[in-house]
C-alpha cells in the first residue's frame, strides 16, 4: 500500500480517536455526577485525548500542518456516525450534504499541497 495512503489512514484513525471522546463526554454527561460510572467516562475521555495529543504530535511529521489539520474536520463523519451509533441520532440530508462539502475542501486541501510539492521537487 502508498505509505502516503498509510498515513492517512492512520491519520484519520487518530481523528476516530478523537470523536469517542466527545462520546465518553456524552456517557459522562448522562451520569450522576462524581458517580463511578461518571468517573469511568470521565476517564475514558481524558485516555483518548491523551493518546489523541501524543499521536497527533507523531502525525504532524508526517504532513504539512494544512494538510494534517483539514483532515481533522473529518471529525464531523465520525461525529455523525458515532452518534447516530451510541444515541440514536439522526443522519439527516443536511448533514450528509454538510460533511460531503467538508471532504471536498478536505481533498481540495490535499490536492493544493500535493500540487504544491511537485512544483518545488520539480
Amino acid at each position: 500500500m502508498n505509505k502516503k495512503i498509510l498515513s492517512l489512514l492512520k491519520l484519520h484513525l487518530l481523528v476516530i480517536v478523537y470523536s469517542l471522546s466527545t462520546v465518553f463526554s456524552k456517557f459522562a454527561g448522562q451520569q450522576e455526577f462524581l458517580s463511578l460510572k461518571f468517573f469511568v467516562f470521565t476517564f475514558l475521555l481524558f485516555l483518548c485525548l491523551g493518546v489523541y495529543a501524543f499521536f497527533w504530535q507523531k502525525v504532524l511529521s508526517n504532513f504539512n500542518l494544512s494538510v494534517a489539520y483539514a483532515n481533522r474536520a473529518a471529525d464531523l463523519l465520525w461525529g455523525i456516525i458515532l452518534g447516530a451509533v451510541f444515541f440514536a441520532e439522526k443522519i439527516t440530508f443536511t448533514k450528509i450534504i454538510s460533511v460531503f462539502l467538508v471532504f471536498l475542501g478536505i481533498i481540495l486541501v490535499i490536492r493544493s499541497e500535493k500540487t504544491k510539492g511537485d512544483l518545488s521537487n520539480g
